[in-house]
Parts: structure tokens; C-alpha cells; sequence
């Protein structure tokens, strides 16, 4: 698995335990989360627009799990 693929994974796993917790999680901590996932798991820093397009997932997933 690359570091990529380690962070995806921890985005869904993530974003699992905010929506069973029904955390309210907005733009600016969702692109926290993502930088420190990146970060924890050595991964070469993603261009803005990755960290753009991983921060938008981690919202989604969030809210999809909580209408779930």
C-alpha cells in the first residue's frame, strides 16, 4: 500500500468515527485533519488542490455516514 492509499484509508476511517460520533465538522478543520493524516502516515505533501479535493471527501463521507 502507498502513502497515498494509507491516506485514503484513514480519510474513510476518519470520517467513519466523526459521523458515529455526529461530530459537526467544518471546512477548516477537515483540511487539518487531512494535513496531520498526511503527515502521521510520512506522506509527501499533497499539491492545494489534492489537499482541496481530500478535505471535500472527508466532509462528504462524514455527512453520508451521518444520514446513514
Amino acid at each position: 500500500m502507498n502513502d497515498m492509499e494509507r491516506v485514503w484509508k484513514r480519510i474513510k476511517t476518519t470520517a467513519a468515527r466523526f459521523a458515529r460520533r455526529k461530530a459537526v465538522v467544518g471546512e477548516a478543520e477537515s483540511r487539518d485533519t487531512v494535513l496531520e493524516i498526511c503527515r502521521s502516515e510520512n506522506a509527501k505533501s499533497p499539491p492545494p488542490e489534492a489537499v482541496d479535493y481530500l478535505t471535500a471527501e472527508l466532509l462528504r463521507l462524514t455527512r453520508e455516514g451521518q444520514n446513514n
